[in-house]
């Protein structure tokens, strides 16, 4: 009854200070439900309970005139009852009950002064009741009236709201998130038959509600899934190219062997989605939320992936070639055999992630991090891994790094073993706590890295450019650093045996013109080991 009240309920243009059509029963608030029966009972309850007291007082002080009447008529031996009995008179439609109430009360008394004064009864005192009674009764029922008319016109109002349909400020909101502004039931679940017959239709399914649904195999080329529930959908081996998914729920959706070339999926919550064999070229999938999504096999070629999660994700095998997948969040995510050649991924954060033979070639890993990452076999040759982070116990075994550009990298506590680094730039880099046992560094350029605390022993180092770096605290045991330029580098506490250094240039190092004091190299041919 509140919201009938001049000044309590906002007129329908009047646009509220901040609407989300995003936030939970934010969509079923603007759509209009209009509860007319409730409307009805509320204006009737607030005006009996207004009426209520007055039509009480006014029924007493009827009863206690006509009671006057009563004994007055009786003594002459006549009765009131049956003078005034008669059949109660139809309140013709649309007329305000009240104002016929006063209308048959006038009528009434008037009546009754007649029959009284006709037979000889009426006196001073019954006239001065009667007067009293009716101009009492008259005063409640104009009052009645009045509250009465005000009353149907927030009716009227109520109903010329409901006419009106959704106000144009929602229609804006609901039609810039994507919903259908006069769809009088947006929320209700659509069938497969209904899907196609919109999309046929160039109807949107914007805000939809697909939950469930079996949309396997059918053509949806293009078709508007914005903030759509999707949910569970089946969507098997669909077409879904150049589709505008951003926003969408859709939470274990399967979207096996689908198309979703050029698809727009910016936002959108596709958390343990299915995507096994699905073609996703050139999609978007921008700030996406993608956890626990299988991608096994996916094509991702030219895909935008940017600053989206794909924690405990599997994209084993899936080819993301050229990909802009920049600020790519990689958590306990397996990216087995997958293939990022040329891909862009700067910043990307690979943790606790599975990496065994993934193809990284030429692709740009500028201030990406690897914690806790581990694989066999990984193709970094040719990256752009500047600045970048191999940290907490990561291992890429038996890897190429060849042509790889890592300066001011940093490398920690990490099992880079057995890796060809041939050609690499690693310089102002610090390789800290590392095993690099086994690996062929031939050619590097190291000028002022620092391989502190490392294990180098078996490895090729020839013909590094060390220059001014430091071997501080690593293991130089069967190592060949013959031609390499080693001036001024530091050697503290380098644990050296075996250790080859034919041509090296040693000039402003501890062991310039003292390398006489060294264990002698194997003469056997040993002193090739960790040549590739």
């Amino acid at each position: 009854a509140d919201a009938l009240k001049p000044g309590m309920a906002p007129p329908p243009e009047a646009k509220p200070k901040e609407v989300d059509v995003s936030e939970p029963g934010a969509l079923a608030a603007l759509v209009p439900v209009i509860d007319v029966k409730g409307l009805i009972k509320g204006v009737k309850d607030e005006l009996m309970t207004r009426i209520q007291p007055k039509l009480d007082l006014m029924a007493a002080k009827e009863k206690e005139a006509m009671d006057v009447l009563r004994k007055e008529m009786a003594k002459k031996g006549l009765s009131l009852d049956k003078m005034m009995a008669k059949e109660a008179p139809k309140i013709p439609e649309g007329k305000n009950p009240y104002v016929f109430a006063q209308e048959k009360f006038a009528k009434d008394f008037q009546q009754v002064r007649e029959k009284l004064t006709k037979q000889g009864t009426m006196n001073a005192e019954i006239d001065k009741k009667l007067a009293e009674a009716e101009q009492s009764g008259q005063k409640i029922l104009g009052d009645s009236a009045k509250l009465y008319d005000d009353g149907m016109k927030r009716l009227v109002a109520a109903d010329a709201k409901i006419a009106a349909g959704t106000p144009d400020w929602a229609k804006k909101l609901l039609a810039k998130a994507g919903f259908d502004p006069d769809d009088p039931d947006p929320l209700k679940p659509l069938t497969r038959e209904e899907v196609v017959e919109r999309h046929t239709k160039g109807l949107p399914l914007s805000g939809r509600n697909m939950a469930g649904a079996d949309l396997s195999r059918l053509d949806l080329t293009g078709a508007d899934f914005r903030k759509a529930n999707l949910q569970k959908a089946n969507l098997t081996g669909a077409v879904l190219d150049g589709s505008d998914m951003s926003g969408a729920l859709a939470t274990e959706a399967d979207f096996t062997k689908s198309s979703l070339r050029g698809a727009k999926m910016l936002t959108g919550i596709f958390q343990k989605a299915k995507f096994p064999g699905a073609d996703m070229s050139h999609a978007d999938m921008t700030g996406s939320m993608m956890s626990e999504t299988d991608m096994t096999g996916a094509n991702l070629t030219g895909a935008t992936i940017v600053r989206t999660l794909l924690e405990k994700a599997t994209l084993k095998d899936a080819r993301a070639v050229d990909s802009l997948s920049s600020q790519i969040y990689l958590l306990s995510a397996d990216v087995s055999g997958a293939d990022f050649t040329g891909a862009d991924l700067t910043k990307a954060v690979f943790l606790k992630t599975k990496i065994d033979g993934a193809k990284l070639a030429k692709s740009t890993l500028r201030e990406a991090a690897f914690i806790e990452s581990k694989g066999a076999k990984v193709d970094l040759s040719g990256a752009d891994m500047h600045n970048s982070r191999i940290l907490q116990g990561s291992a890429m075994t038996e890897s190429n790094f060849t042509g790889t550009h890592a300066d001011r990298s940093s490398w920690m506590k990490s099992d880079l073993s057995g890796g060809d680094f041939r050609g690499t730039t690693i310089e102002r880099a610090l390789v800290e706590g590392c095993d690099l046992s086994g690996s062929n560094l031939s050619g590097v350029r190291a000028k002022q890295a620092r391989l502190t605390k490392s294990n180098l022993s078996d490895s090729n180092l020839t013909e590094i450019n060390l220059f001014q770096g430091s071997l501080r605290k690593s293991k130089l045991v069967r190592t060949n650093l013959s031609r390499a330029n080693l001036y001024g580098a530091e050697f503290y506490r380098t644990g050296v045996g075996q250790t080859k250094l034919d041509e090296a240039n040693l000039k402003m190092t501890k062991l310039h013109k003292r390398e006489d004091l060294l264990p002698e190299p194997p003469k056997d041919g040993s002193d090739d080991r960790g040549r590739k």
